[in-house]
């Protein structure tokens, strides 16, 4: 059974936290299904202490790719505007 939307995004978020703590605000910004139906790609917006996000408003983006079938997350990425 494929995890839906609302799955994938609490996954990607929970994800996300768990590798930076000082994550605030997080958004979601997009989530697409890739072709082959194998991985939801799930962008998130989040705002933190950090002086480097300054230079960009203070958002970062990040790509986190979750299994369709299971759930397991299978990576993290910037994700550039």
């Amino acid at each position: 059974m494929q995890i839906q939307p609302p799955e994938a995004v609490r996954l990607a978020k929970e994800f996300l936290l768990s590798v930076h703590s000082g994550a605030q605000n997080v958004l979601v910004e997009e989530i697409l299904l890739t072709d082959d139906d194998n991985f939801w790609l799930v962008t998130l917006s989040y705002s933190d202490q950090s002086p480097i996000l300054e230079i960009v408003k203070g958002k970062a983006l990040k790509q986190i790719k979750i299994k369709t079938d299971t759930g397991e997350v299978r990576g993290m990425s910037i994700r550039k505007l």
